[in-house]
């Protein structure tokens, strides 16, 4: 265990969250709804998640898709899986113009976003099961730090291109595998693997990807777009 995951540990320890984080005997208990629910309404939770180094990722990942052009544009963004909805809100001070969205499976989770960032739309939703309507309807899809939780991340990964607009443009983020020792999370991808996840569950044909390491190497991020000859144009 290296000495920051043992420095977490610890402040897991004195919160008392033993049992959310390096301590989870049952991953799949503790990926359930039921669950989340738990932690999300638990106050001694919420201060140890909302801290500044994973306030300081966000910002990162957002300087990301600043560098290689996601916002430009594009009118609206949805996080899927959006937490705390502390990403949206580091969006939001960037592009207050953009329209925002958040929806996670727990009821807590957009209670606390609502909470926590006025400035968005926060709604409860499945990502295994996204109503019909909402395909097509976004320029930026995001989905952080959520794949590495669920017993079929392929399935969500396809929903979440389903709800692309012509121009749109998908973002991922998940931790690096290699170093991530959370055993809570399902699914451990390295940068190798990640990437062929994502190339092997996408027709490579009409999409483009791009890859990167964030967060001091300790996070694998995507970015998703459509090969331009598969852009419909409005006539």
């Amino acid at each position: 265990m290296g000495k920051y995951k043992q420095f977490k540990t610890f402040i897991r320890k004195k919160l008392g969250l033993v049992g959310v984080g390096e301590f989870v005997k049952d991953p799949i208990y503790a990926n359930s709804k039921e669950n989340w629910n738990s932690w999300f309404g638990n106050k001694k939770y919420l201060a140890g998640y909302v801290e500044p180094k994973r306030l300081a990722s966000y910002e990162e990942f957002v300087s990301i898709m600043e560098q290689y052009g996601v916002f430009q544009g594009m009118s609206n963004v949805i996080d899927c899986g959006c937490g705390t909805g502390h990403l949206l809100l580091a969006i939001s001070k960037r592009y207050p113009h953009l329209t925002m969205t958040g929806t996670d499976f727990s009821e807590e989770s957009i209670n606390v976003s609502k909470m926590y960032n006025e400035k968005a739309e926060f709604y409860k939703m499945d990502i295994y099961d996204i109503p019909q309507e909402e395909n097509g309807k976004y320029d930026i899809v995001i989905c952080s730090e959520v794949l590495e939780h669920l017993l079929y991340p392929n399935k969500a990964m396809l929903n979440l291109v389903d709800l692309l607009s012509d121009k749109g443009v998908v973002v991922l983020a998940v931790p690096n595998g290699r170093i991530d020792t959370y055993t809570g999370h399902i699914n451990f991808w390295s940068p190798e693997s990640w990437k062929i996840f994502i190339e092997g569950n996408l027709d490579n044909d009409r999409f483009c990807f791009n890859h990167y390491l964030f967060n001091n190497n300790r996070n694998n991020l995507t970015i998703i777009r459509r090969n331009s000859k598969y852009i419909k144009v409005k006539i």
